[in-house]
């Protein structure tokens, strides 16, 4: 897995996706071309054990890669693969601002058109970011066909709606005793220790065991 632009929102969605890593490895620097003591790029390695054992998950986040499709994601299975990239060029940009590197199209339509959340529209990608999925066996015959020189069904797969309004819905379900709050404290917790073990690997130079 690979990001841009939006940093902690990254190690969040590694551990939706995968759970708790055995270790971490941890790698910063600070690519702004200025003194400081505050870093702005990271590569963190996610090491897993058990039946997840041969996972192995990258994070990075950087501010100033000068490539015209940045790279959103990039997961690489035994039987598919699926990689998305980001329409906007970043070699320009030097703060750490989501809205301005349009990662989420709910922030450029909240923000850059006033679009609100309850407009049908809100919340789609344009079809140009959707992610190209390749599998050995097709997956979805409405988006996939069969490419005869790499054997695979490869497809632009469309992106899910963005549902900001989702958080706050189901935080006052939960105030009403309606639901289970969603984004709960442990979750949280793991994000932050994800950057505490990856801050001590790259103190110590070393893998540092999950605790």
């Amino acid at each position: 897995m690979v990001d841009s632009t939006l940093g902690t929102h990254t190690i969040d969605q590694a551990l939706l996706l995968f759970g708790r890593p055995k270790s971490v490895t941890g790698f910063f620097r600070t690519l702004r071309g200025v003194d400081s003591e505050i870093d702005d790029t990271f590569t963190i390695i996610l090491q897993y054990d058990g039946a997840q054992k041969n996972l192995l998950v990258t994070i990075k986040t950087t501010i100033i890669t000068p490539m015209q499709d940045q790279l959103k994601y990039f997961f690489r299975g035994t039987k598919g693969s699926f990689v998305k990239a980001s329409l906007v060029h970043c070699a320009v940009i030097r703060i750490l601002t989501p809205l301005q590197h349009g990662e989420d199209p709910q922030a450029e339509q909240t923000m850059g058109s006033g679009m609100s959340a309850t407009d049908p529209r809100y919340g789609f990608e344009d079809e140009r970011t959707y992610g190209l999925l390749a599998t050995t066996d097709e997956f979805d015959g409405k988006v996939q066909k069969y490419d005869e020189r790499s054997k695979l069904y490869v497809g632009r797969y469309p992106s899910m709606q963005g549902h900001y309004l989702g958080y706050y819905e189901n935080l006052v379900d939960t105030i009403h005793g309606q639901k289970s709050i969603a984004v709960n404290s442990e979750d949280s917790r793991d994000g932050l220790r994800v950057i505490e073990l990856a801050r001590e690997s790259h103190e110590k130079g070393v893998a540092v065991q999950w605790s």
